[in-house]
């Protein structure tokens, strides 16, 4: 006879000799092994930004803990392992008890991509002349936005146009929907021969 109980559970064994009509008893007690929960804490799933680390927690106590795949962890069979994926990566994770009984779960570690990079229309600008900024990347939904607001047109897009009256640091900024940043700098240069620029003598007569 084959018992798949779903609980813990007493089978009682009746025998009955049909000659004499002696009966005998007998039992036995099958104790169903709950194996808790896994408690991965990690709610909702999470995208981390790059260069972050994040520690995965899973109950204590347990027999064996192997995560798969093993790569971007500090290790794949420890409970709480840190993880540093370098793509969006989906981890299992299986335990096991102290009566050999199997649990699992899973959960998804993504990786944000946000990028910036700034490029200028030219290296010099004429005094009193206008240059045009560009921002290039994955911004993952969320817009550049510039510094210093200062002999700028705008500060929120990924062109923008300065017109600088001296030389001057523009940067760029951008945060994606998780919260992660990206940022780069340009240096506009002023070329000021305009205002350095004079004939000598100056106005004079001759004869």
């Amino acid at each position: 006879v084959n018992a798949f109980p779903s609980a813990t559970t007493t089978y009682q064994l009746v025998c009955t000799d049909t000659l004499t009509g002696c009966v005998g008893l007998d039992s036995v007690t099958i104790v169903v092994d709950s194996l808790p929960a896994i408690q991965v804490i990690l709610t909702p799933d999470t995208t981390l930004c790059i260069g972050d680390t994040l520690q995965l927690n899973a109950i204590a106590g347990l027999a064996s803990y192997a995560w798969n795949p093993g790569t971007g962890l500090s290790s794949a069979s420890i409970a709480n392992p840190l993880a540093w994926p370098s793509v969006n990566t989906t981890y299992t994770l299986q335990v096991t008890n102290g009566n050999g009984c199997m649990g699992n779960d899973t959960v998804q570690i993504g990786r944000s991509i946000v990028s910036l990079a700034v490029s200028a229309m030219d290296t010099f600008v004429c005094y009193g002349n206008t240059d045009t900024l560009l921002a290039n990347g994955n911004f993952g939904g969320g817009t550049p936005v510039w510094t210093p607001n200062i002999w700028i047109n705008t500060t929120s897009g990924a062109l923008v146009e300065v017109t600088p009256l001296a030389s001057t640091w523009y940067m760029a900024s951008v945060t994606d929907t998780f919260g992660c940043s990206a940022t780069d700098s340009i240096f506009s240069q002023v070329d000021s021969l305009a205002l350095n620029f004079a004939i000598v003598p100056g106005d004079t007569t001759v004869c």
